[in-house]
């Protein structure tokens, strides 16, 4: 079967090029985390740094000054991984090199093995040493159980339970169950992260036209594209705030389409819904689920509607649960990543909310609203 070339806006492209540029991924790892190629990824990065304005409008090669400043930026987030080294491992400096070997080898997926050796003052020779002995065969079962655990908890940065790990164990073939993960992570204090609320951001106080509620709080879809909802949230960074709009496909939860900037308007929304046009290459009478706001009444964001031959539907006035899907989506980001970081500027969040929606949610987290799947997963499998 033909393969259907994908799209990516240059706000996609930028961000991916990012990773590589100010993440210090390599261009492999960045499109294993996309689900692209990194030969592609690499091309975006030769482009923008050759001044290919057509690719990537109004950016260009970095003038000494903002190169100064990349700089900056790169050893500042080297500075901060150190950091959490040593706020992870409780005063591991103060103990045996054993100890510091097996925090070592229970957080080598979250942090790189050369970085932890350098900040906890061993060598990676004795470590790799240390690993490569035999283990005994006393309590053989509960250690690897529990190294697994710890690591897909590192892995999914303490946002994952009992639940989705058992959910994960059980894909790779291993025969545990929910409660025996429960009672091992309790051993090993380890507990997801906790909710906190949250507001709702658009303004429904208006005279403008809007559409019916043909959703009437029906989430579930039986093919792709059949019903999209969006919504629109705000992060605080320290030079004021961030507004993200989503577009979300009922089907399998992927966010196909979003965008940020430091003010919110009818180009924030508008700008989403062309993304999710684009990768989802036009489909014709998908139905658009949203609140009231201004933004998605505005005459900008019904005409893009009406050209692409989509069903405009808005909830009702002061309900929550018309859009409850995207508000849940929100909820989830604030507390799995918004609410764990203090961002100085406005695009250090931009880059991490890139990150988590294309690398994590979409590619990662599994969602239980799809019986713990991986969105991405079950829209190759559609």
């Amino acid at each position: 079967m033909k393969r259907t070339r994908r799209h990516h806006s240059p706000g996609f492209k930028r961000e991916a090029v990012a990773l590589v540029q100010e993440q210090g991924y390599s261009c492999a790892a960045a499109g294993r985390s996309l689900g692209i190629s990194g030969a592609l990824i690499g091309r975006w990065k030769d482009e923008l740094e050759s001044h290919a304005t057509g690719a990537f409008p109004g950016y260009g090669k970095r003038t000494t000054e903002q190169q100064r400043i990349h700089e900056l930026e790169t050893e500042t987030r080297r500075l901060r991984r150190e950091r959490d080294i040593l706020k992870k491992n409780h005063g591991l400096l103060c103990q045996g090199k054993h100890m510091r070997y097996q925090f070592i080898e229970k957080q080598k997926k979250a942090w790189p093995i050369n970085l932890m050796c350098g900040v906890l003052e061993v060598s990676r020779s004795g470590y790799y040493d240390w690993a490569s002995r035999d283990l005994s065969q006393h309590g053989w079962s509960n250690q690897e159980l529990d190294s697994r655990i710890q690591v897909i908890f590192a892995e999914r940065q303490q946002r994952y339970g009992a639940p989705r790990i058992a959910k994960t164990l059980h894909q790779e073939g291993r025969t545990c169950s929910e409660n025996r993960i429960a009672r091992r992570m309790r051993a090993r204090h380890l507990r997801a992260i906790q909710a906190k609320k949250f507001k709702v951001t658009t303004d429904s106080h208006h005279s403008k036209p809007v559409a019916p509620d043909l959703l009437k709080q029906d989430f579930e879809a039986a093919t792709p594209n059949q019903k999209w909802t969006t919504d629109i949230t705000y992060v605080w960074t320290d030079e004021g705030w961030l507004y993200l709009a989503v577009v979300m496909d009922l089907y399998s939860r992927a966010i196909v389409g979003w965008s940020m900037n430091q003010r919110m308007t009818q180009h924030l929304v508008c700008h989403a819904l062309t993304m999710a046009l684009f990768r989802r290459h036009f489909p014709k009478g998908t139905i658009l689920h949203s609140d009231r706001g201004s933004q998605y009444c505005s005459k900008r964001y019904q005409r893009l509607i009406k050209i692409n031959e989509l069903r405009c539907r808005m909830g009702h006035t002061a309900n929550c649960y018309d859009n409850a899907v995207t508000e849940s989506f929100f909820h989830t980001l604030k507390v799995e990543l918004v609410h764990r970081e203090r961002y100085s500027t406005r695009r250090e969040a931009q880059s991490s909310i890139f990150q988590y929606i294309e690398t994590y949610d979409n590619r990662q987290r599994r969602h239980s609203a799809i019986g713990h799947q991986i969105p991405m997963i079950v829209e190759e499998t559609a």
